[in-house]
């Protein structure tokens, strides 16, 4: 798997289309399905595009150096992940972009590996692409941790990359809760979206999973 240097529209089209793990929008999955935004967690006007597994090698071959970074991440506990991707409908021109909104689940073997690796996390975009499921253009990329909405131990990031195709504006909250990190990116193509909203979702996923 490489992640392909692709004139991508959007954050999550360039992601899926770039790892090559994209699967249907009904994908059985291996039973993360759940831990993922499903239809009453995201803003309405959002339709959902595709969803589908990742593993450790998925998450490695993102950044340099995969076969280190592969024994990194099986050292701090990562055992596997599912995301889901979601798209905003737009109606008749003239429109702003469409967000899009990218739902990852990971799962560790416990509890304080899942927090130990949200902590460890470093608003590098070397650090971010092995760490979440994060396409990024090559060519100028930026990133710093933003103030989150939610209390700690979530993080929240934000994230711009372009090159001379394309240019995303993504903002990022990862959350731990238990065994789980729980990812919300928001954005697109020239049009980000906010932490707020990104925090929105963070909360519909986990009232319902309670």
């Amino acid at each position: 798997m490489t992640s392909a240097r692709l004139a991508a529209l959007s954050l999550a089209a360039a992601l899926l289309a770039g790892c090559g793990i994209a699967g249907s929008a009904d994908e059985a999955g291996t039973g993360l399905e759940n831990q993922v935004c499903q239809q009453e967690d995201v803003p309405a006007g959002f339709r959902r595009q595709t969803a589908g597994d990742l593993t450790p090698h998925n998450l490695a071959d993102l950044g340099p150096g995969p076969d280190q970074r592969l024994r990194q991440l099986a050292a701090a506990g990562l055992r596997r992940g599912h995301f889901a991707y979601w798209k905003e409908n737009i109606g008749t021109p003239p429109f702003d972009p469409p967000l899009d909104i990218v739902c990852q689940v990971l799962e560790f073997d416990s509890a304080p590996a899942a927090a130990a690796f949200v902590q460890s996390m470093r608003p590098d975009p070397a650090d971010l692409s092995t760490r979440t499921l994060t396409w990024l253009p090559e060519g100028s990329r930026t990133v710093f941790e933003a103030p989150s909405t939610l209390e700690p131990p979530a993080r929240a990031f934000a994230i711009r990359a372009e090159d001379t195709q394309t240019s995303v504006d993504i903002s990022a909250l990862v959350v731990p809760d238990g065994r789980y990190v729980r990812t919300v990116y928001l954005g697109g193509n020239g049009r980000r979206g906010t932490i707020v909203d990104a925090a929105q979702v963070q909360q519909r996923m986990s009232a319902r999973l309670k």
